[in-house]
């Protein structure tokens, strides 16, 4: 059996994949009909369908370490649904794992501001702040992300008293 190489960032790709499949569980039948509505070529649900299965694929992708391929599916996906946090979520982390950090964090800014009780994706900033150096701000996002339950947030902040 083949171990895969985990990133640094790579305890996020294992929430996208959970967030994946929640998405499509939980999108709204109003957000489908929009989309429908936008383009009356579409089948209803066809876009949230390809939305999904472009996100899937980037986090394949991700997984086995081709960061500007997935790149590539979180752009699809965020063509068809621009208010796909997890999206934003997942592309800030593969720009962080290319080391583009101003657009990994631009990224992951979209995503909490779209979900901001998101406790995951302030870990996944903070882990990124910290690659770019800024500790006081990586700081600011553990503190947040384990204020709204995030185990490893609380770790880190009480490995580093």
């Amino acid at each position: 059996m083949r171990m895969l190489r985990i990133s640094f960032l790579g305890g996020a790709v294992a929430f996208i994949v959970l967030a994946a499949f929640v998405g499509v569980l939980c999108s709204s039948p109003a957000a489908a009909a929009d989309g429908a509505a936008k383009s009356s070529a579409v089948p209803p649900g066809a876009r949230s369908r390809d939305a999904a299965v472009s996100f899937e694929q980037g986090v394949l992708a991700s997984t086995y370490g081709n960061h500007r391929g997935a790149i590539r599916h979180f752009d699809r996906v965020l063509a068809l649904d621009p208010g796909h946090a997890a999206a934003w979520f997942a592309r800030g982390v593969a720009w962080a794992e290319l080391r583009e950090l101003g657009r990994a964090l631009a990224d992951m800014d979209r995503a909490i501001a779209l979900e901001p009780q998101n406790a995951h994706y302030y870990y996944g900033r903070g882990r990124t702040h910290l690659l770019a150096g800024d500790l006081e701000r990586a700081s600011k996002d553990f503190r947040r992300a384990a204020e709204l339950g995030d185990e490893d947030a609380r770790s880190f902040l009480q490995a580093s008293r």
